[in-house]
């Protein structure tokens, strides 16, 4: 069963950072959005919060009885919303294949913008997954 997003919730939610609630607030209105469309216009500031949160779920260790942080949850909104905004399924069975490809466009987002390597903003997707979205520069 495909998830359904309550974007109401995450726009006047006080503990969700501005850029996650303006996103859902973008998404009310224009429901189709590509991936790249958000990373190329999200601020340095935000990648870092992102960022953070891609560490902060990598090295997670929790009981399941634990609430989870509020970035991983805020991680997790970013996902949902950007699958779903490209017309891709969120379900119970794909989650974690969501998240972890949300982690990539933001490491990978964050490598492009130290000047490490190129990307192709284009080509971020969650549905086509195989296609080239990064190459190291030349040297």
């Amino acid at each position: 069963m495909s998830a359904i997003i309550d974007y109401s919730r995450i726009i006047y939610a006080e503990k969700v950072p501005a850029f996650i609630r303006m996103l859902a607030h973008d998404l009310q209105r224009q429901v189709y959005m590509m991936p790249g469309e958000f990373f190329s216009k999200l601020s340095d500031h935000d990648l870092k919060y992102l960022h953070d949160c891609v560490e902060t779920s990598n090295n997670l260790t929790q009981d399941e009885d634990d609430a989870l942080p509020d970035c991983i949850v805020h991680l997790f909104y970013v996902s949902a919303m950007l699958c779903m905004a490209e017309g891709g399924d969120l379900t119970e069975e794909n989650a974690d294949q969501v998240q972890k490809t949300t982690a990539s466009f933001v490491v990978l987002e964050h490598l492009y913008r130290m000047g490490l390597i190129d990307v192709f903003r284009d080509s971020y997707s969650y549905i086509d997954l195989d296609v080239p979205i990064a190459q190291a520069k030349p040297t």
